[in-house]
């Protein structure tokens, strides 16, 4: 049993976000439209800066897990610079983190 199930749940819903909003940008950057690339692009750094940062500094302030950047941080630069991001982010990593760090 997980000694923080509010971790927990916070990383969940972190991961459903980032399964719709990984592919959906990666779609908008691919569409060839100029207009959509910028939604896309705008929508993927805006779930960065208002979901997962936040998510990551509560998680640290709570944990001290530090290791955990050394998984997050190279997971976001290349699921949002490589054309494979769709995929990646499909995968639940924070809470596949969360729940590594209680067992």
């Amino acid at each position: 049993m997980l000694k923080n199930s509010n971790l927990l749940n916070l990383a969940s819903l972190v991961d459903k976000i980032d399964l719709v909003t990984g592919p959906l940008s990666f779609a908008l950057i691919a569409s060839g439209s100029k207009n959509l690339e910028s939604i896309g692009y705008t929508l993927s750094f805006t779930e960065i800066a208002l979901i997962k940062a936040p998510f990551a500094l509560h998680y640290l302030s709570k944990t001290k897990d530090f290791g955990s950047l050394l998984y997050w941080v190279p997971k976001e630069i290349v699921s949002n610079y490589a054309p494979i991001n769709a995929v990646i982010d499909i995968f639940p990593a924070y809470k596949w983190r969360c729940e590594s760090f209680y067992k």
